[in-house]
């Protein structure tokens, strides 16, 4: 192990709570088992889940003193858009909730956790390569 890195990126998160299912997405190519996070248990939204590998793996580099972060945003990005603050104050929430320390009564999505292991991941990396002053 490189004792120079100090961080890892996850890529790449590429909708906001915008999207059609009020659920983003995240490209995790196929490293995820268990297909895709059902809004409402009905709608199949761009979210993966059963990301047990990532996950063990994001757990060994946190052990290591390795921060981890989630890069949102990307080349994919093109639906990366908030139509109001009142939706980006959402986004944010959702992110905190999916991604940071696993709130009270959460039942949302959270594609890194396991039985018996709640991933935080340690903050997010903005990639807007296609931000507008919109």
């Amino acid at each position: 192990m490189n004792p120079e890195v100090t961080s890892v990126t996850i890529t790449s998160l590429y909708t906001t709570t915008d999207s059609p299912s009020g659920i983003p997405s995240l490209n995790l190519g196929n490293h995820c088992s268990d297909g895709n996070f059902y809004y409402s248990g009905l709608t199949k939204t761009g979210l993966p889940i059963g990301c047990s590998e990532i996950s063990r793996d994001i757990e060994f580099c946190q052990n290591k003193g390795i921060k981890i972060l989630l890069s949102i945003g990307g080349p994919d990005a093109n639906a990366l858009t908030l139509s109001s603050p009142y939706k980006g104050v959402e986004f944010a929430k959702w992110l905190v909730n999916t991604f940071g320390p696993k709130p009270f009564r959460y039942n949302g999505p959270r594609p890194f956790d396991r039985p018996g292991h709640t991933v935080v991941l340690d903050g997010f990396d903005l990639d807007l390569e296609f931000a507008t002053s919109e």
